[in-house]
């Protein structure tokens, strides 16, 4: 794959079955094994629009093949399984979407079939997703986003709200990283400052992060991307 400044990537297996992801920064080949020992053969790379690389692969363990996806996000690789066990497998593929979600294609050797796994969303997190029945001119946004190292996220309430208004911090695992906001506010304006840090006060890495506001009967998730 070719990133935003032409430059390209590739992910590749060894003999020894370790897998491999270089990249090249305009002078020299930078190249990082991210899994050993997989006895893969089949594996298939996506960038964001960060030249983050997704990937998508088999992994075997003895005579079981699984299908897993990776992913880089900013500071650190994740992991996780898409489909197992599968018996064997061929031609493994993925595409992000206008959400840089993945969309992975594989072929499952029990079924005999080729299989399509949904975007992989993290739980609890409807990312862009809006939802209300009252105080529809609500507006929630943050800025800047892409954001080092704070951001300010708005909303302005039109009317008063009996219930607690709450902002919180989600990572891509769907995790919570911060609550901002958990108490009854004022009709009016509002803008909360989030410095990149966690609920014990700590510095989260770089990467995607969505802020999920609930306020009545209003929700919205909005998306986020920490780069240092």
């Amino acid at each position: 794959k070719l990133d935003s400044q032409d430059f390209p990537h590739i992910i590749y297996y060894r003999d020894s079955g370790d897998m491999r992801y270089a990249r090249w920064d305009g002078s020299d080949w930078i190249i990082t094994t991210i899994g050993e020992n997989y006895a893969g053969a089949f594996n298939s790379l996506a960038l964001d629009s960060q030249d983050f690389p997704h990937i998508a692969y088999y992994k075997a363990l003895g005579s079981n093949w699984n299908a897993w996806y990776k992913y880089w996000d900013g500071s650190n690789w994740h992991n996780e399984v898409v489909n197992q066990p599968m018996g064997g497998g061929w031609y493994c593929r993925i595409a992000l979407d206008s959400q840089e979600h993945p969309r992975i294609a594989y072929f499952d050797q029990n079924a005999y079939d080729l299989e399509y796994a949904s975007p992989i969303i993290p739980v609890g997190i409807e990312d862009e997703m809006t939802t209300c029945t009252d105080n529809s001119s609500i507006v929630l946004t943050n800025y800047p986003n892409p954001f080092n190292p704070t951001t300010t996220i708005s909303f302005s309430l039109t009317t008063e709200i009996t219930e607690n208004t709450e902002l919180i911090i989600y990572n891509m695992k769907g995790q919570k990283v911060k609550s901002l906001v958990n108490e009854k506010l004022d009709a009016g304006a509002h803008h909360v400052l989030w410095d990149g840090k966690d609920d014990q006060n700590k510095p989260v890495s770089s990467g995607i992060y969505f802020y999920k506001m609930k306020s009545g009967n209003y929700t919205s998730t909005k998306k986020m991307i920490l780069l240092k």
